[in-house]
């Protein structure tokens, strides 16, 4: 099984959505709680499009935790700290409200909490000393919308990324 942790509005064919603040969704699961993955035998693989931001530091390591017991594959994306552009690093702190975001990532410290867990990671988009690097990846394990392949808002710039990463157990 796969499934799109926080997925929102968001469905891929193939993918099984889930979601904690949904109203609307059968399908909750709070990545905080490991009794909630525990409803969802054989998961495979798992993709995470911006919910790590939503959580502190420490609910991120218990998440990160909880995702490794369960989940022998996760794609994450999150928005990148490292982005060299202050608005964009303005809002990504702040989020659609204030609050609404907790932590902030870069490459370094996202790569670093789901390596402590037990993950080995591959970086597949990230900024890095202001420039842009980027892995070439499959929207087989996971398609994430905002990246510099997929998001509509560049204008012929990277205008927006997120960093992206495969944790793989």
């Amino acid at each position: 099984m796969k499934i799109i942790l926080g997925s929102g509005p968001t469905r891929y064919e193939g993918w099984q959505d889930t979601d904690l603040q949904e109203h609307w969704s059968p399908n909750k699961l709070d990545v905080r709680m490991a009794s909630d993955f525990e409803k969802w035998p054989n998961i495979e693989m798992a993709l995470a499009e911006h919910i790590w931001e939503h959580l502190t530091q420490m609910e991120g390591i218990i998440a990160a935790q909880n995702c490794y017991r369960f989940i022998p594959r996760i794609r994450v994306a999150t928005p990148d700290g490292l982005f060299p552009d202050d608005d964009y690093v303005a809002k990504a702190i702040l989020g659609e409200c204030p609050g609404d975001h907790k932590s902030l990532y870069n490459w370094k410290t996202l790569s670093a909490l789901f390596t402590s867990v037990g993950y080995k990671v591959t970086l597949l988009e990230w900024w890095d000393n202001g420039i842009f690097q980027y892995r070439p990846w499959d929207t087989e394990y996971g398609m994430i919308f905002r990246s510099v392949r997929y998001n509509s808002r560049h204008f012929g710039l990277i205008g927006y990324t997120s960093i992206i990463l495969d944790a793989i157990r």
